[in-house]
This record gives C-alpha cells, sequence and structure tokens, in this order.
C-alpha cells in the first residue's frame, strides 16, 4: 500500500466506526433529552433515528467511493475490511 493514501484509509475506517457507535448510542441519549420536548417517547426515538440515519446514509455515499479511489496495491482487502466496520 502506498504510504500516502495510509491516513485517508485509516480515516475512512475511523468514519465507520463512529458511526457504529453513534448508532448504538445516541438514541439512548435522545430519549432521555427529547421526552420534555416530545409526549412519547417513541416520537423522540424516530426524530432521533431520522436525525442520525442522514448522518449515515452520507457517510456511506462519501466514505466508500474514497476507499475505491485511493490507488493502493489491495484495493480488495481495503473494501472488505471497509464493509466489516459497515456492519
Amino acid at each position: 500500500m502506498d504510504k500516502s493514501y495510509n491516513k485517508t484509509l485509516y480515516a475512512c475506517f475511523i468514519g465507520y466506526i463512529v458511526q457504529a457507535i453513534v448508532n448504538n448510542f445516541v438514541p439512548l441519549l435522545f430519549l432521555t433529552i427529547l421526552p420534555d420536548i416530545c409526549r412519547s417517547s417513541f416520537i423522540g426515538l424516530l426524530i432521533a433515528v431520522a436525525i442520525y440515519a442522514v448522518g449515515g446514509g452520507l457517510l456511506e455515499v462519501l466514505v466508500s467511493p474514497v476507499v475505491e479511489a485511493c490507488p493502493t496495491q489491495n484495493k480488495e482487502k481495503a473494501m472488505s475490511l471497509l464493509q466489516f466496520w459497515q456492519g
């Protein structure tokens, strides 16, 4: 792998790790913050899901093409590792 693209690939992998943490943890925070605003906890959960789904969708659209465009020797290995973190 070319050394000049290692940081780019690492940033892409870290982006997916952070997305996994956000997808599991942040909705719980919205449930404890949003009941003051919403009448129902379910509505609060739906709002939380909508907000982080938009972020997750943008991450998917932006990160995969960046990894695919990096001129590395083991592009298949990098893409499979990226898809592993994607879940």
